[in-house]
């Protein structure tokens, strides 16, 4: 697969052994991305009733923040205890409250279940092994006995069997597979192992308590070449000159469409803030705003999330403040950099950024038109095969 410009760079026919190759004449990117060309052109030949498909990576991996990434990277324990408190506090009232805040014994006396419906995840275990683990480093430093915690699984399959649905009337009906005992019980013996192994707890014991934060009516800010300055959070000339970072941003613009009784808002945003990123920095804050303040009660805010672009290692592809020098720099030589740089995306479409664009444009609507492509991630490698053309 060596072309003439191979041989000319001084490059040895593919004949001759890597070690007797000199060092000093790498192949140019052009002469790579055509033998990697070639390759994934002849794959697929192999196997030509089932063809498969090569792809390459430079076998970095990035853990990029963003979102619930950057929120939680610290500690997920820790605000879930916190919300379980709030809860609490809110179900024995606010004499109760006052007192826990008070007394410093900042953990719940309820039991705790982390529930799972399977088809169950190794996460679970995990969650509930560090929130069992909290609760005693809480009750040790507080003197109280620890919350009693256990993990429910719940077996609920209702995915259907397939060639069992039938037709009646115009209507599509489906037998589940919890109504299916054959099909059912094929694998119930899978799980149960699985459960009886993980039920082997190991005690890993990795905390660090973080103190209940203060409520009070300033914010003082502490300047290295002035001193401290400190602003009132009922003036509002003074909230005015603060600048609020993503997740207060989240929940102000939410509160300010709430109370536009004037219009619709409909929030587009990236599948990285779902799930538990909203759910503690926006939903419950919401919910105890219109419990306190009766502003907006009942009403919800409405978010669509995009889908996430991700790299071969299924990490998104982000911004390169995330990422280490040069991080993405292989995607130069797999030729998938256009799509991440719109010059080069203009140079693979022959300096026509428009039609480049077209061609992801007209991907993206694929997606809408077909909403269950909207609930997933597709890769660098994907988007390459679907709208580069070369």
């Amino acid at each position: 697969m060596l072309t003439d410009d191979t041989t000319r760079a001084g490059i040895s026919p593919a004949t001759t052994a890597p070690a007797q190759r000199p060092e000093q004449t790498a192949l140019p990117t052009s002469s790579c991305r055509e033998i990697i060309s070639a390759m994934q052109a002849l794959v697929p030949t192999l196997i030509p009733d089932k063809p498969i498909f090569a792809t390459f990576h430079d076998g970095q991996v990035h853990d990029p923040l963003g979102g619930g990434s950057y929120a939680f990277q610290n500690d997920i324990i820790g605000p879930v205890v916190s919300a379980l408190m709030n809860d609490e506090a809110l179900l024995n009232g606010n004499g109760e409250k006052r007192a826990l805040n008070t007394s410093g014994a900042r953990l719940p006396t309820r039991p705790i279940h982390p529930c799972r419906s399977t088809a169950q995840q190794l996460a679970s275990r995990w969650h509930a092994c560090r929130i069992r683990d909290r609760m005693h480093v809480l009750a040790a430093n507080a003197g109280r006995k620890p919350p009693p915690v256990s993990v429910e699984m719940t077996f609920v399959d209702t995915a259907p069997v397939k060639g069992q649905g039938v037709e009646i009337g115009g209507i599509q009906y489906q037998r589940s597979y919890r109504e299916n005992p054959g099909a059912f019980y094929s694998h119930l013996g899978d799980y149960q192992e699985v459960l009886h192994l993980l039920s082997a707890c190991q005690n890993e014991n990795n905390v660090s308590p973080s103190a209940a934060a203060a409520h009070d009516a300033t914010i003082t800010f502490h300047c290295p070449h002035h001193g401290p300055h400190t602003i009132c959070v009922s003036n509002p000339a003074d909230v005015a000159r603060l600048e609020a970072n993503a997740p207060l941003r989240n929940l102000i613009r939410s509160m300010s469409h709430l109370l536009d009784a004037s219009a619709h808002h409909v929030r587009i945003t990236g599948a990285d803030y779902a799930g538990m990123y909203q759910e503690a920095f926006l939903y419950r804050p919401l919910a105890a705003w219109a419990a306190a303040t009766g502003m907006a009660a009942g009403r919800t805010p409405h978010i669509l999330y995009s889908p996430l672009i991700v790299d071969w290692s299924s990490a998104k592809l982000s911004k390169s403040l995330y990422v280490r020098e040069g991080g993405y720099k292989a995607m130069k030589l797999l030729g998938t950099d256009g799509l991440c740089s719109l010059a080069e995306l203009k140079r693979q479409f022959n300096g026509n950024g428009a039609e480049g664009l077209k061609a992801i444009w007209e991907e993206v609507e694929k997606w809408v038109k077909d909403p269950k492509k909207l609930f997933r991630t597709f890769s660098v490698e994907y988007l390459q095969r679907i709208i580069m053309k070369e």
